[in-house]
């Protein structure tokens, strides 16, 4: 009986712990072995592809490539210095070329475009470069204006 009184709750808690446990390490043990096998099939599939790809690889066309791609090389040259020819600037040939070569100019807004290229262009080479200063004081510093004679000074700068 005393045995029976030191049976509480909690030492039967433990038990019920200890069990629930030991199912646990069965289903993990019962789990890793899936997993390991399941590991296998995924490896041997890996396996297959890899040799499925590389017999493949040999099929690939590998000289067709390079020569097409050389080929719209040259082709895209060509249209540079077509339209270099034609009377477009750089600018507009690079602005061709990125919207479709030749075929752009068919188009009205890529013709707008170029327009739009031209009156920038034009309204840059139409801006004065900026300096305020006269001939002379781009010519000469205003310290060498004070250190020449009146006469020098004279033949310097323009009679009216």
């Amino acid at each position: 009986m005393s045995d029976e009184l030191n049976e509480t709750p909690d030492s039967q808690q433990d038990e019920a712990i200890v069990q629930d446990q030991e199912l646990e390490s069965t289903d993990s043990e019962v789990n890793a072995a899936d997993l390991v096998e399941k590991n296998k099939q995924l490896y041997e599939r890996v396996k297959k592809a890899e040799a499925k790809a590389k017999e493949l690889e040999k099929y690939k066309p590998k000289e067709i490539l390079q020569t097409n791609q050389s080929s719209s090389d040259s082709d895209e040259r060509f249209e540079r210095l077509e339209l270099k020819t034609e009377g477009y600037s750089t600018e507009e040939v690079n602005f061709l070329m990125r919207n479709g070569g030749r075929k752009a100019l068919e188009d009205s807004i890529a013709m707008a475009g170029i327009e739009a290229l031209r009156q920038k262009a034009k309204s840059q080479n139409a801006t004065p470069s900026g300096t305020a200063k006269s001939a002379v004081y781009q010519k000469y510093t205003e310290r060498d204006l004070k250190s020449m004679s009146a006469e020098e000074l004279m033949k310097i700068v323009p009679q009216e």
